[in-house]
């Protein structure tokens, strides 16, 4: 699992200090042979978590979906069926001493659940002018029988927007007022999966991980700056890569 370095808010840009609590927390796998201080990197996660709240209220995220939306690149979503595949759980398989805790330090502030809402749902329609379906259940896994819905996406607004759209199937949903006729099958679909990460200093990045149907699927990255109350985009630091 790939890290990325940290970039402080207001006047905390570059501190040592919060560079060496970033990596701390977010050093989950450690080598066997080395001492593992799990409590610490607990800590360590929180404090950083904490840092992103406190930013939060500084930062207008909600105009930031528009803008990736309009540069979702529709060349890439050339089939007829689109999924988009909201989320997929990152596994690791090593014989390390990994340290387990539930604190969200990749995106805690700008994720899945603050992108796939029912206006941006409309955007979505909008833009790409496909047959669009929601892939709500954990990627991750292939076993359709057994493919579980997280439990903050049934509490989202957006699960009960599309749970009463006309059913595909049990974890993939069609909006009907969508610009295309309904397909008959699912066969030949192209996807996309939009992966998100928060540095602070008010820098979301957009992982636009495409899938088009027997055809090279690039993935690209953008890198958007929240400053002077307007998101801008700048350009996508090798660390920032996910």
């Amino acid at each position: 699992m790939k890290k990325k370095l940290l970039f402080l808010f207001s006047g905390l840009y570059f501190l040592p200090a919060a560079q060496s609590l970033y990596a701390d927390s977010t050093k989950n796998i450690r080598n066997w042979e080395e001492e593992v201080d799990c409590n610490t990197q607990r800590t360590n996660s929180k404090k950083l978590y904490q840092l992103f709240k406190k930013e939060e209220k500084k930062i207008d995220y909600k105009p930031l979906s528009a803008i990736i939306i309009n540069d979702l690149d529709t060349n890439n979503l050339t089939d007829r069926n689109i999924i988009f595949k909201l989320y997929t759980t990152e596994t690791v398989y090593a014989a390390f001493t990994i340290c387990a805790y539930n604190i969200n330090t990749k995106n805690p502030n700008y994720n899945y659940l603050n992108f796939y809402t029912p206006e941006n749902i409309k955007l979505l329609q909008k833009k790409v002018k496909k047959n669009l379906y929601f892939d709500l259940s954990d990627s991750k896994f292939e076993n359709n029988e057994y493919r579980p819905l997280k439990e903050e996406t049934i509490k989202h607004p957006f699960y009960n927007y599309l749970s009463n759209l006309k059913s595909a199937d049990k974890s993939i949903c069609y909006d009907p007022e969508t610009t295309v006729s309904e397909p008959g099958t699912l066969n030949g679909a192209g996807g996309i999966q939009l992966g998100f990460r928060n540095h602070l200093g008010g820098i979301v990045v957009v992982k636009y991980d495409y899938f088009i149907y027997k055809r090279f699927s690039p993935t690209i990255f953008k890198t958007y700056l929240f400053k002077d109350k307007n998101w801008t985009e700048i350009p996508t630091k090798e660390e920032y890569l996910f």
